[in-house]
């Protein structure tokens, strides 16, 4: 996290790495803390048109990717637009969001309390069998007003019998109407996989597989969160969008490059200070980051075949290995710097 000393250094009213909103083509969203931007993003479009299908459908349905891909922040910031309001069918949308921090936890008759609970403020009943009976009425009656939507994250940690009592709670009917509520699960890549394993769930539930976001993705995100970067140079942005697995860890990246220009004394992050958190891996990851190999980036700086291996393997003098990789640095840089002109210019 930085410091505000650090963030204020290079003229930003706030720290931009506290969140993991990103920036769309559309409007922005009203939120009680403000407006927030969304990134433009394939999975972002792709998350939102499945959303909607869902909703109109009624559904059960599943998203499921790599961790820290974006597909929390980009369902909940679907759900920001759309709570409350109502819908084609003139029923508001209503959240009920489970917040347990251990799904795992989660047992069916939990659940059933929680829903009852959040859908008419009433006190579960004590007998299994009559709160069933009160589930259902319970849940039909909000349904009649209030299209209910049933929001899990972190799904794949959920037990088997949670997606066996999915399956009963939907096929549920109050006064024909059928089915109550609308089921929407959020998880990392064994979520698809568990619910395929439950009979009955596996043709019922709908799975959106989503991946990890695209370089360029993260280069736009990174470039909203702070706020133009006029202050980080096309090369370090390119490198960071590259070297970055997803957006939090591209976001760690940005703030040990700022806070590397600023140990400097530079009002410039360039690519030598993203480079520096890396150590003595810091050439593997640049030639990585430009998508070349090692022989590649060696002919390209005119580095001899000793000392790339030496560099490589961490063998000979430090101020060789220096020498070698700033030729690479030199030779690699001009190719980061076009990408990210390239982003900046689009963005």
């Amino acid at each position: 996290m930085l410091s505000s000393r650090i963030w204020k250094y290079f003229g930003l009213k706030e720290n931009p790495f506290t969140d993991l909103w990103f920036l769309a083509d559309e409007p922005g969203i009203d939120t009680p803390g403000g407006e927030v931007e969304l990134a433009d993003s394939g999975n972002l479009v792709k998350i939102h048109d499945w959303l909607e299908t869902l909703l109109e459908c009624e559904g059960f349905g599943a998203i499921s990717g790599p961790s820290k891909s974006g597909k929390s922040t980009a369902v909940e910031a679907f759900l920001m637009s759309r709570v409350g309001l109502p819908g084609p069918d003139g029923r508001e949308l209503f959240l009920m969001r489970t917040d347990n921090p251990n799904p795992e936890r989660i047992t069916s008759s939990g659940l059933v309390d929680f829903m009852i609970s959040r859908a008419s403020g009433e006190k579960p009943k004590r007998s299994s069998e009559i709160r069933m009976q009160q589930w259902v009425r319970a849940l039909g009656m909000a349904s009649k007003t209030r299209h209910l939507l049933l929001y899990m994250d972190e799904a794949h940690k959920l037990k088997y019998d949670i997606f066996a009592a999915f399956k009963v709670m939907r096929e549920k009917k109050w006064a024909g109407r059928h089915p109550l509520f609308t089921i929407l699960l959020v998880g990392e890549e064994g979520l698809a996989a568990k619910a395929g394993r439950i009979d009955k769930v596996r043709d019922r539930c709908s799975v959106l597989q989503v991946g990890p976001p695209s370089k360029d993705d993260m280069l736009r995100y990174l470039k909203l969160r702070v706020g133009g970067l006029s202050f980080f140079k096309p090369a370090a942005l390119a490198f960071i969008a590259a070297a970055g697995a997803n957006y939090v860890q591209m976001n760690a990246l940005a703030e040990e490059a700022m806070r590397s220009a600023y140990s400097a004394g530079s009002k410039t992050v360039g690519l030598d200070h993203a480079l520096e958190t890396y150590g003595r891996k810091k050439t593997k990851v640049l030639i990585s980051a430009c998508g070349i190999t090692a022989e590649t980036a060696r002919r390209n700086a005119g580095v001899g075949m000793r000392d790339m291996k030496n560099l490589l393997d961490g063998c000979g003098s430090e101020r060789d290995r220096e020498e070698a990789h700033e030729k690479i640095a030199e030779a690699l840089t001009p190719k980061l710097e076009d990408r990210g002109r390239r982003i900046q210019a689009s963005a």
